[in-house]
């Protein structure tokens, strides 16, 4: 699916110089097909001084699916065939990308005591190395224990 959603530019440009041929020369206008998640494929149409479509497809039985500010965006024929040839294709992706995601945490739960109890072990680990770095760099010794009820400190800060 990916590699499809990769290669979708090259398709749109295959197709939008194919309707740039339909078009009757003397409307001179950019033509654009551009892929919309949700909305599908459309032809771009970029709008003249009065707001309107420079060209509506009118004798190809184009449909305005909506306008921006300085582009219309229709629908024919071919851009229905490839909505459903295609389908949602981005769409697509993310639901699979999310089945992907949900089965690993379904994996990783299954080993959820495992885990806990090596970050447990790791935890502590990464204590006992921090206080030996921090005994090595300051020269701190370990106290000696002794029966008598004193405590001495030689060269103590």
């Amino acid at each position: 699916m990916k590699d499809n959603y990769d290669g979708l530019n090259s398709l749109l440009k295959e197709v939008a110089i194919e309707i740039a041929t339909t078009i009757p020369e003397d409307y001179d206008i950019d033509v654009n097909v551009i892929y919309f998640p949700q909305l599908g494929f459309n032809i771009a149409i970029p709008l003249n001084d009065r707001g309107e479509a420079a060209y509506d497809g009118s004798d190809e039985d184009w449909d305005l699916i909506f306008v921006t500010e300085n582009r219309a965006y229709f629908k024919d024929l071919r851009m229905r065939q490839m909505d459903e040839k295609l389908g949602d294709i981005y769409g697509l992706i993310c639901e699979k990308e999310i089945e992907i995601v949900y089965e690993l945490a379904q994996q990783v739960l299954l080993f959820e005591n495992v885990l806990v109890e090596a970050s447990d072990v790791c935890g502590e680990l990464d204590s006992l190395l921090a206080m030996t770095q921090a005994s090595s760099f300051y020269k701190l010794v370990r106290p000696k224990m002794v029966q008598e009820n004193i405590v001495r400190i030689k060269g103590g800060r």
